[in-house]
């Protein structure tokens, strides 16, 4: 990395205080320090995904078991599926006259 910020400095490197800096930070920079943040951000990421993960898996769970209780609620005598009618169905407002198109 050094050489690569000599070849953009060029000779009179050593002159530029910006050179200076980017080189002691070169310099005072372990070699895993990038290798830390991608872990950081693997770390998070996973998490995320793990979570994710998990809430699905527990939102499936929770549909198969209510789909299972209104299964065994709409079953009906003979074995086929009996749906009960509308619970509001007895309400006048509701009722066949205003359904009509007159």
């Amino acid at each position: 990395m050094l050489e690569v910020l000599q070849w953009i400095y060029g000779p009179g490197a050593e002159a530029d205080p910006y050179y200076l800096l980017l080189r002691d930070f070169v310099v005072l920079m372990p070699w895993w320090y990038p290798y830390m943040w991608l872990g950081i951000g693997t770390a998070v990421v996973g998490w995320r995904l793990l979570r994710r993960f998990r809430l699905n898996r527990r939102n499936r769970a929770g549909l198969t078991r209510v789909r299972a209780r209104v299964r065994r609620l709409t079953d009906g005598p003979d074995g086929r599926v009996a749906l009960p009618g509308a619970a509001n169905d007895d309400h006048p407002a509701l009722g066949a006259h205003c359904l009509s198109t007159e």
